[in-house]
């Protein structure tokens, strides 16, 4: 690991409360830093663990030119009031979304970025994305209901219906997790929707958020998921250190390894805590006590800091070939055929991307 790459770790640490040593190394390279913080979506949480730093540390010093470090502090600021500007309206939609979905009867739970961000110390700074909702059955009533209202809902996706609402994504699920492609996911699904039941009611959003349990299975899973495929960040780990940071000891972790190794990815589960623990944190008493494969977590580390970038845009032979050299990630995940899910994933993906309504999520 790279020096630049201690030293935004330091700041995450700070940020969370889980750092003691204010020190930093004599020469930093912060425009590596900055720049590393964007692209791994935790730029204002660094930001946060900066001014941290300088109110804990009177007189801290910099080894950079004044001016030139104003220009990058006050860069990355300002990059955390865009966040601060669009956490405002993510908040502003699942409130419009929730109380129109009530109007019809019908109840919403809201998982990962909005769930995720209110365990933070500072919620506003946990980068939004797109707003995934369990509507508790009501998914199809919910996709009518926004139909009627002018909005073009898509029916491409195994697991949910998507539409976009005052510009944001939103991803109306009908199961947690994808059954479809991955069959031995079934027990997993179960034991989220069960969960669901034990939601806690948010009045400031008209919302239900997940359990601590239900967080720990749906953001593991989330995690493994688009680690195989390559969508993984820092964010996803920081969203599972202070999910262990803040409801750790109440949270059933024999159970969350069961489900897990039942679904495939208990191997990876354990490799991720591992990760938050060197490197947030977190404290190892945490966990249960398992045996740390250190070799395999710098691997999976290095991986989620090095991204394939524009995957998206790339050649099809070219994601072929990036699908099969990932077999290693694949077999810490799913248990699945991996020959089969790959002409599953390959129909999924094209049908996502050209046949807007191919098929029915809700059939």
């Amino acid at each position: 690991m790279n020096l630049s790459t201690e030293v935004l770790f330091k700041l995450l640490r700070i940020a969370l409360g889980n750092e003691s040593d204010y020190s930093l190394p004599n020469v930093v390279d912060w425009r590596k830093v900055i720049e590393l913080s964007y692209q791994q979506n935790v730029a204002a949480i660094a930001v946060d663990g900066l001014q941290k730093l300088f109110d804990e540390v009177p007189g801290l010093e910099i080894d950079l030119d004044k001016s030139e470090f104003e220009g990058l502090k006050y860069e990355w600021f300002g990059k955390t009031l865009t966040y601060e500007v669009d956490y405002a309206k993510h908040k502003k939609v699942i409130k419009e979304l929730s109380s129109l979905f009530k109007s019809e009867g019908i109840q919403t739970m809201v998982m990962k970025g909005y769930a995720a961000s209110l365990m933070y110390p500072i919620p506003e700074h946990r980068p939004a994305g797109d707003i995934d909702v369990y509507l508790y059955g009501n998914g199809k009533d919910a996709d009518r209901l926004v139909q009627s209202h002018g909005i073009v809902v898509k029916q491409n996706e195994d697991k949910h219906s998507t539409f976009t609402y005052c510009g944001i994504l939103i991803e109306n699920h009908a199961s947690f997790v994808n059954v479809v492609e991955y069959p031995n996911l079934r027990n997993l699904e179960r034991c989220l929707e069960n969960e669901a039941h034990s939601a806690t009611y948010i009045e400031d959003t008209g919302v239900f958020l997940p359990t601590p349990f239900a967080d720990a299975l749906f953001l593991s899973n989330h995690f493994a998921s688009h680690f195989v495929y390559g969508g993984t960040s820092l964010k996803q780990m920081l969203d599972w250190a202070v999910l262990a940071n803040k409801y750790g000891d109440s949270i059933d972790w024999d159970c969350v390894y069961e489900l897990a190794d039942d679904a495939g990815y208990g191997k990876l589960l354990r490799i991720f805590n591992g990760i938050v623990v060197s490197h947030f944190g977190v404290s190892e008493s945490t966990f249960p006590k398992w045996n740390r494969d250190f070799h395999l977590e710098n691997r999976v580390l290095n991986d989620v800091l090095h991204p394939i970038i524009n995957k998206f845009d790339e050649p099809a032979l070219d994601k072929i070939i990036r699908y099969f050299k990932s077999r290693w990630k694949y077999k810490l995940v799913y248990k699945e055929s991996y020959l089969i899910t790959f002409f599953k994933h390959s129909w999924a993906s094209i049908r996502g991307r050209h046949f807007a309504n191919s098929r029915n999520v809700w059939s």
